[in-house]
């Protein structure tokens, strides 16, 4: 029983961390003047263009903008994938705040962002915030799904 009390704790510790380490990447990214972070979009889209339109039919510019946008909804992703699993682990008794906890966590870190940027001669957008709350609320829609499978799978292996 001790043991796994301990496990318990570990893997809340961990997904605390990783929350906080994805949360640390977002804010590190929003620190980046606009070449650095247009650089970086640039490599990533180097890395990409071959594998998702090897015919070359999407303009650049447009194919900048869409990797640019999935990157805010993949780092989002992330953070609500771990900070839902973290409210399903410390609040698991009320599903509702395994919802709205990470959900409004995720909207202030997504608007710290945008203000973050606005210091970096970057600009600030309302869009971003709403990709990057879809992105969270995708995250903790499947972390939520999952739960409920294994959930309703050990239900029925209890009977």
């Amino acid at each position: 029983m001790g043991r796994l009390k301990r496990e318990g704790i570990w893997k809340t510790w961990f997904l605390a961390g990783l929350s906080l380490l994805i949360i640390g990447f977002i804010f590190y990214n929003s620190l980046q003047n606009g070449q650095e972070s247009s650089a970086m979009s640039g490599r990533v889209m180097a890395l990409l263009k071959p594998i998702l339109d090897p015919g070359n039919r999407i303009p650049e510019n447009t194919f900048h903008r869409v990797v640019r946008k999935l990157a805010h909804f993949t780092e989002f992703f992330g953070l609500g994938l771990s900070l839902s699993a973290l409210a399903g682990r410390l609040i698991w008794r009320s599903p509702p705040m395994t919802w709205y906890a990470p959900a409004i966590l995720a909207l202030l870190v997504a608007l710290t962002d945008e203000f973050i940027q606005r210091f970096t001669g970057r600009t600030s957008s309302l869009k971003d915030v709403a990709i990057d709350l879809v992105g969270a609320l995708a995250g903790i829609g499947l972390t939520t799904a999952v739960r409920v499978i294994l959930a309703k799978r050990r239900a029925r292996h209890k009977n």
